[in-house]
């Protein structure tokens, strides 16, 4: 049997506003304010679909609803081989299409949260990157779908820019960057001052071992001191050097 014709429940559009209007209403009630970061990709190549650095310089007050409230859900603390300890804490965030759009979407031209922007939770003080954005949380409830819902994992700092004003967000640059353009001291135009052998003098703060402890690269200086670190033989080049080891085999 068909279904009943007489039952139309797929195209009132008021009552498909109303169910809109309560959604919005209760995220606002039991959901929380974050920041929404979007990403600005600086020298974008679209060959390869990558950019040479990516630049955080605004940010939307927006409410959203936790949708893991028993905690933080992913693989949380996790012990690789090479990293170490790394923190992989994730969060699942559902906000109103329409609140996206009116706060955010028409500002940035954009229809919906983008992969890589943003999240500042403030419930613990961290940025949290989009991974993956599900457009179909609610399953046509009268024919429509009202909210996004957002997968973010912990966000880790590779050298962004963030530039947003909200000091709690902007220490992220200011505590974890490596690039010494952030520490070297600028003139009167905002250029970096530079010492006679034309290196860039740098503040005091300026310490890679203490930013980022596996930064700390050892410089090699002569090639026998390289034969201490490798071993060039065809048959075991990630062996241990050894006495006899020239550094002259080839591979």
């Amino acid at each position: 049997m068909i279904v009943n014709p007489f039952f139309e429940q797929t195209s009132r559009i008021t009552e498909q506003n109303l169910l809109d209007h309560i959604i919005q209403e209760v995220i606002q009630i039991y959901g929380i304010n974050v920041y929404y970061l979007p990403a600005t990709r600086q020298n974008f190549d679209p060959i390869y679909g990558a950019s040479d650095t990516t630049a955080y310089n605004s940010s939307y007050l927006i409410e959203m609803y936790v949708k893991n409230v028993l905690g933080f859900e992913g693989d949380r603390e996790f012990m690789s081989k090479f990293a170490g300890l790394e923190i992989r804490d994730q969060l699942i965030l559902s906000c109103s299409r329409q609140r996206f759009t009116d706060e955010i979407g028409n500002i940035i031209n954009s229809s919906r949260p983008r992969e890589a922007d943003l999240i500042f939770f403030p419930q613990n003080n961290k940025c949290f990157q989009i991974k993956y954005v599900n457009q179909y949380e609610m399953f046509y409830q009268l024919g429509k779908i009202y909210t996004w819902e957002m997968t973010c994992e912990l966000f880790e700092y590779s050298d962004e820019t963030i530039n947003t004003g909200i000091p709690a967000i902007d220490a992220l640059q200011t505590t974890f960057s490596t690039n010494y353009m952030d520490y070297s001291i600028l003139d009167t135009d905002g250029g970096p001052l530079l010492d006679i052998n034309g290196d860039f003098i740098m503040d005091t703060s300026y310490n890679l071992a203490h930013i980022n402890p596996l930064a700390d690269n050892v410089n090699v200086t002569s090639e026998e001191e390289a034969q201490t670190y490798i071993n060039w033989d065809a048959t075991r080049p990630f062996d241990e050097p050894t006495g006899d080891d020239t550094g002259s085999h080839n591979i």
